[in-house]
C-alpha cells in the first residue's frame, strides 16, 4: 500500500463532500429546478461536468444560466504530529436569471434559489459525517463575480487526526 499524505486527505475530504451533494435530492432539485428530480438521471450523473466542480474555477460560470458549485479544500495548519486543521471552501454561483425560486413547486422553502442551495449544502455538512469529522461553518458571505451572477462563499474548518500519514 502506498504511503498516504495530507494531500490525500484534502482530496478525500473534497470527494466525500461532493458525493454527499450529489446524493441529496433536495440539493439536486434546486440545482436543476426540479423538486422531483431522479437521482439516477443523466443530469445528476453528469453534474461533475456541468455544475459541480472539485476546483475553484469554471469557464462555464459566465456562460451558464444555472447554478455552479465549486468545492475546494485547504490545510490550514498542523496542530501537532497527530492533528491537522483543514478548511473546506464552497462557492455557490447563480445566474441572475436563475435566482427566482418557484415556492409553489418547492414547498416549504422561502427566498431565492442561491440562498436555498447554500442552506441545503450547510444542512448536509452540519455536524459530523463519517470520514469528515465535525465541520464548523466559520464564514459565509457574498463574493464578487461577473455581472449577471451572484455568489456566496462558505468556509468550514475541521480538526482531523493524521492517521499514519507519516508526515512530520
Amino acid at each position: 500500500m502506498a504511503v498516504r499524505t495530507h494531500i490525500d486527505q484534502l482530496i478525500d475530504y473534497k470527494e466525500d463532500i461532493i458525493d454527499q451533494m450529489v446524493s441529496s435530492k433536495e440539493l439536486m432539485g434546486l440545482v436543476f429546478d426540479d423538486p422531483d428530480i431522479d437521482l439516477d438521471s443523466d443530469q445528476v450523473f453528469n453534474i461533475r461536468d456541468t455544475h459541480l466542480f472539485d476546483h475553484s474555477y469554471s469557464d462555464d460560470t459566465v456562460q451558464t444560466d444555472g447554478v455552479i458549485i465549486l468545492v475546494e479544500t485547504d490545510m490550514l495548519g498542523v496542530l501537532s504530529k497527530e492533528v491537522n486543521t483543514f478548511g473546506v471552501i464552497i462557492q455557490v454561483i447563480v445566474a441572475r436569471n436563475y435566482m427566482k425560486l418557484d415556492t409553489k413547486r418547492f414547498k416549504g422553502l422561502r427566498g431565492n434559489r442561491r440562498d436555498n442551495v447554500v442552506r441545503s449544502i450547510d444542512m448536509l455538512l452540519h455536524g459530523g459525517r463519517p470520514g469528515l469529522g465535525v465541520l464548523k461553518l466559520t464564514d459565509v458571505g457574498p463574493v464578487d463575480v461577473p455581472r449577471g451572477f451572484t455568489s456566496v462563499r462558505m468556509v468550514y474548518t475541521t480538526d482531523d487526526f493524521s492517521r499514519n500519514r507519516r508526515i512530520r
